[in-house]
């Protein structure tokens, strides 16, 4: 989501606090969103999350809506989706707030399911975004070297060759790991 797209002082929720939900906080905030709210299942990459712009966090277990609504007075206009899990577009499609814009930017590498009436009875948007263009990485670096954004707190371990293995099935079920950086 770029500038014209969000505006300022918005209410964005983010569900997921793995590289792409930190990115994303990270980004939402940069642009000017007034609440940057993260649900993780995971309270060490949740806590993660402040660093990253998260003005809040909030309860994976209990209804996030409600939980939006508390902390802004209202819901989110927009809802990130950044786990990829079977089922978590429906699942956000039938919490959304009226008009809300959903962004997938999660990657379900399997078949999924919508349920489309709910996206017409609220009139939702529902985006898929690919973060992979050459003007992207571009954008990102020039801020990076201009001191615009920090994202050094994102990785969280350093391995080996040797190290690699037992790195790659910790993320299966990650606590604390973003990054991982392979060190020669």
């Amino acid at each position: 989501v770029d500038k014209a797209q969000m505006p300022r002082r918005a209410t964005v929720l983010v569900i997921g606090a793995g590289p792409v939900g930190l990115s994303v906080m990270l980004w939402a905030k940069f642009l000017g969103a007034r609440h940057v709210i993260v649900s993780d299942r995971a309270p060490l990459r949740a806590k993660m999350a402040a660093r990253f712009g998260a003005t809040d966090a909030i309860d994976p277990s209990k209804a996030l809506i409600p939980q939006v609504e508390a902390i802004a007075g209202h819901g989110p206009e927009f809802i990130f989706e950044c786990v990829g899990a079977p089922g978590m577009i429906n699942e956000i499609m039938m919490m959304a707030p009226r008009n809300c814009k959903i962004i997938v930017a999660g990657v379900c590498q399997q078949m999924d399911m919508i349920l489309p009436l709910m996206g017409v009875v609220k009139e939702l948007c529902l985006q898929f975004v690919l973060g992979y263009r050459p003007a992207d990485f571009d954008y990102v670096i020039d801020m990076i070297a201009k001191d615009r954004v920090d994202v050094e707190h994102m990785i969280t371990d350093v391995v080996n060759l040797d190290g690699l293995p037992a790195a790659f099935d910790a993320l299966r079920k990650p606590v604390h790991q973003c990054k991982v950086m392979l060190q020669n």
